[in-house]
């Protein structure tokens, strides 16, 4: 069924991770596949890190390094094989590098929730409706 599902979670929105980390789990228990967690980080604004010495990337390492350890967290309540389960956090525009990721792990499905919908996003949130729209394989939107 499913070899390769990608699931970009914002760790800052509880109940939105939940809806979208069960309907991973499901599949990916049923399918056997693995399970790409995906964090996306926003661009730093220079001016920030600016504060911080470039040579050393303190202040990108510490996020990552703080985001890596909240997404074990979330990771270690699912109960899977650690052979199955890999992350990555990239930095950037947050469907741009959601579908980035996709094409080069090959997912066969994007599993995604959705926020913050508005009239001008059609009942999706605006990243979850650009991934639906250009995503080049399936995606679940989780409600």
């Amino acid at each position: 069924m499913y070899q390769s599902v990608l699931l970009p979670l914002d760790i800052s929105e509880q109940e939105l991770t939940e809806k979208s980390l069960q309907q991973a789990k499901f599949l990916a228990e049923k399918s056997q596949g693995k399970l790409r967690f995906l964090y996306v980080m926003s661009a730093v604004p220079d001016y920030i890190l600016n504060r911080f010495n470039p040579e050393t990337r303190q202040f990108e390492d510490t996020l990552t390094t703080d985001i890596t350890q909240q997404l074990k967290t979330v990771i270690d309540r699912l109960a899977l094989p650690a052979d199955r389960i890999s992350i990555n956090i990239r930095q950037g525009s947050i469907y741009d590098e959601i579908l980035k990721e996709a094409e080069e792990i090959k997912a066969d499905l994007i599993v995604i929730g959705s926020r913050r919908p508005s009239v001008t996003t059609y009942l999706l949130g605006s990243n979850a409706s650009a991934i639906v729209r250009y995503a080049k394989t399936s995606v679940l939107v989780a409600r």
